[in-house]
């Protein structure tokens, strides 16, 4: 048996009778590495596979169906549970195991945050139960979240964002409107296509959103949230402003928020309008309404409705 200092790692390197040479790299000390072959050498002897962490979140992910942003997502989790859980057998993580783990954690993570990360070793730990290579799943201590009251606009508040949007970026009112009347979020705003809405009866199917992309994949068209679709009806003033960013060229010929197909990276090229027309601006009257002429002017959402805007999305309650 031989523990060796490579140039960037430690590496366990031996050799076990009718097994034959067993020898592995990449340990980030040497402790790490005695360990690792203590436990190689028990799973050899026994016969019976053992897992580590790091080889059930790669069955884990290999195995999902989840969008390609939950991915993206995860891996980042991921990178700060692995230096710390990692080299642990799924047996050896029990509540007390992932109680040091929190503590490890960064400083600056919140609560939230902490618990997106002890959501994927839950996730972790159920897959490897369900498969039949643990034998019961321990119980994973989570952060308290404090409850945040949405910040609600009022109705004025609405009306006067929606004219700010019109009067300085007209190009994303139509955009700012869907997404109050109807309640969509950013992504599936973005995937509204022409192919989608019906003149007889007024509807739009909502089936696809447009999910984030990062430095190593652009953003890219999937299927709605749950994957399942929704057939909206439109009502007069929402077919009105649909027909009127058409009329307007600001759509594309497939996408009305794309001329090319293609989107920012990360979904946000609407946000400079949404800054830049914030509550305060020049109010219109709230009784305009989309006319069938070159010089028409567009509708306000309807009084007695409040919407709630957040950093994606804004909807009607």
């Amino acid at each position: 048996m031989a523990i060796r200092r490579l140039d960037k790692s430690w590496q366990y390197d031996f050799t076990l009778q009718d097994h034959g040479r067993r020898r592995k790299a990449g340990f980030r000390t040497k402790a790490e590495a005695r360990e690792a072959e203590r436990r190689k050498r028990e799973e050899l002897i026994s016969g019976q596979k053992r897992f580590l962490m790091t080889d059930a979140y790669t069955m884990y992910m290999s195995a999902t169906t989840m969008k390609v942003g939950s991915r993206d997502y995860y891996e980042r989790c991921w990178k700060d549970l692995q230096p710390h859980i990692g080299h642990f057998l799924i047996e050896e993580v029990g509540t007390s195991a992932i109680d040091t783990l929190k503590s490890k954690f960064s400083p600056t993570l919140g609560p939230k945050s902490v618990n997106n990360r002890l959501s994927l070793l839950k996730a972790l730990l159920r897959f490897m139960w369900k498969r039949g290579h643990l034998p019961s799943v321990p119980y994973v201590p989570m952060e308290s979240v404090p409850e945040r009251s949405p910040e609600w606009y009022t109705e004025e508040e609405r009306d006067c964002l929606l004219d700010g949007i019109f009067e300085m970026h007209p190009r994303w009112y139509a955009f700012f409107y869907l997404t109050a009347r109807l309640g969509l979020r950013a992504g599936e705003v973005y995937a509204v296509a022409r192919s989608r809405i019906r003149d007889v009866p007024p509807q739009l199917i909502v089936d696809r959103a447009v999910q984030r992309g990062n430095k190593s994949r652009p953003a890219m068209l999937g299927p709605r949230k749950n994957n399942k679709a929704l057939t909206l009806a439109l009502t007069e003033d929402v077919a009105d402003a649909i027909r009127w960013h058409i009329r307007q060229g600001y759509a594309g010929p497939e996408f009305l928020f794309s001329k090319d197909g293609t989107f920012s990276v990360r979904i946000n090229a609407h946000e400079r309008s949404l800054h830049q027309s914030h509550p305060g601006s020049a109010r219109a009257p709230a009784t305009q309404r989309f006319e069938m002429t070159p010089e028409a002017t567009r509708p306000l959402a309807p009084r007695g409705e409040v919407c709630v805007l957040t950093h994606q999305k804004m909807r009607f309650d």
